[in-house]
């Protein structure tokens, strides 16, 4: 477990510094999570899912959109930020939302949790972060906190295995004002066979020196990632789960494909 641990600091580091600055790659992304919200309550419904963990639950955004839906709801959100995690409670705390969260990582999840869950969720492309051996061990996690008939609802970026040539990418992301600044993010992605190194940058520009070329000063955090273990021909049942769909939900940036996987 030692490579596990070390790999897991590192995810918990980059999450910890970047915090609330996440809101700022993505323009718009608390309306994204609203959206998100009602796709993801939709198939809850068809399954009857009323017990929910979200494993990758950042700032929990998309459990307080789903609170704000459908009362009634048991969510749970986790997240190997603490960061994170105690931005989520002031937000819940603040907003008197009924939501339970946690830190915790994936593999010692059934160590951690007494409850059994009707639906999983796995979103942002975060089994990423793990190798394909931890990836393969996760979803076996996931498997053994559902109940019986319970899913797993998880993504990647669309064509993310077919990334993984040498090369270097550039994707500018967002632009937004927060306080006196303007923020320009930017990702710089190191591709190579099996992982890339994403360097993701904040450059705030003084808006009293809208002509200003150099920013006042630039923040820049980084990070690996990985192939994913899902795809159209993995066998699911090798992870406790029964079937696999492609899931169809409305993503306004066309970032990521759904995978749905039934106990």
């Amino acid at each position: 477990m030692k490579e596990y641990d070390n790999l897991l600091s590192e995810i918990q580091f980059f999450y910890d510094e970047l915090g609330e600055r996440y809101e700022l790659i993505y323009p718009g992304y608390a309306k994204l999570q609203k959206d998100l919200a009602h796709s993801i309550l939709s198939i809850c419904d068809e399954f009857d899912a009323t017990v929910i963990a979200d494993v990758a639950c950042n700032c929990g955004w998309l459990l307080q959109e789903l609170v704000k839906l459908r009362s009634g709801l048991v969510l749970y959100g986790f997240d190997i930020s603490k960061r994170a995690i105690d931005i989520a409670e002031k937000r819940r705390e603040k907003e008197g939302l009924n939501l339970h969260y946690s830190t915790g990582d994936w593999l010692r999840l059934p160590e951690i949790v007494d409850t059994r869950f009707d639906a999983v969720l796995c979103l942002g492309n975060s089994l990423s972060h793990l190798p394909l051996d931890l990836q393969f061990a996760a979803l076996i996690r996931f498997s053994s906190i559902l109940n019986p008939g319970g899913i797993l609802l998880i993504d990647t970026y669309r064509n993310w295995n077919h990334r993984f040539i040498k090369k270097v990418i550039v994707e500018p992301k967002g632009l937004s004002c927060q306080g006196s600044y303007r923020v320009f993010v930017c990702f710089a992605n190191e591709y190579y066979d099996s992982l890339v190194r994403r360097h993701v940058s904040f450059s705030y520009y003084s808006l009293a020196e809208d002509r200003a070329l150099r920013p006042h000063k630039v923040e820049c955090f980084s990070i690996r990632q990985f192939p994913v273990i899902l795809n159209k021909d993995t066998n699911v049942q090798e992870f406790g789960f029964k079937h696999k769909s492609m899931c169809q939900i409305r993503d306004e940036m066309e970032m990521f494909e759904y995978y749905l996987l039934s106990k």
